[in-house]
């Protein structure tokens, strides 16, 4: 999680670091609550059907509700609308109100030296801002190579 000085403290946090915390700390409520998983789904695939873009839904214990968006596409950023899907009522649903945005991506962090001697040349935690979607689908821009949390109450 850490790369240590040559004092034997922590120097820089790592990758895994920021993207632990942006998922225990942003996607779901800190604590031993219960929280309830969603299916959730992308149609952005390769060539061969492989999904590009992975998403996870939470319903937290706080009654919002919470998406972790993964982009697996090295190179392509992906525009992307979240909404959500009540099959048994056949109704969609949107954010309602102002969202969080947490994206952790090569804006926050990169990698230096070798593969013996790495540094993190930027190590910064994950962006956040708040948006306000409106009644319509939250648009959602995807870096290459990203996590993207968006947390939010939905309408009913």
């Amino acid at each position: 999680l850490f790369f240590i000085g040559a004092d034997g403290r922590i120097a820089e946090r790592t990758a895994t670091y920021w993207s632990a915390r942006l998922l225990t700390q942003e996607w779901v409520k800190p604590g031993s609550e219960i929280h309830e998983i969603y299916p959730a789904e992308s149609n952005v695939r390769d060539a061969q059907g492989n999904a590009l873009i992975t998403a996870y839904a939470v319903h937290r214990p706080d009654g919002l509700w919470s998406v972790l968006l993964i982009n697996k596409d090295p190179k392509l950023t992906y525009e992307t609308s979240v909404a959500f899907r009540n099959t048994s009522e056949r109704a969609t649903r949107n954010f309602n109100g102002p969202v969080d945005l947490y994206q952790f991506s090569s804006r926050q962090y990169a990698l230096g030296g070798t593969a013996l001697t790495p540094y993190p040349k930027k190590s910064q935690p994950p962006e956040h801002t708040v948006i306000n979607p409106g009644s319509k689908p939250l648009q959602v821009s995807l870096p290459p190579y990203s996590l993207t949390v968006v947390r939010g109450a939905v309408n009913r």
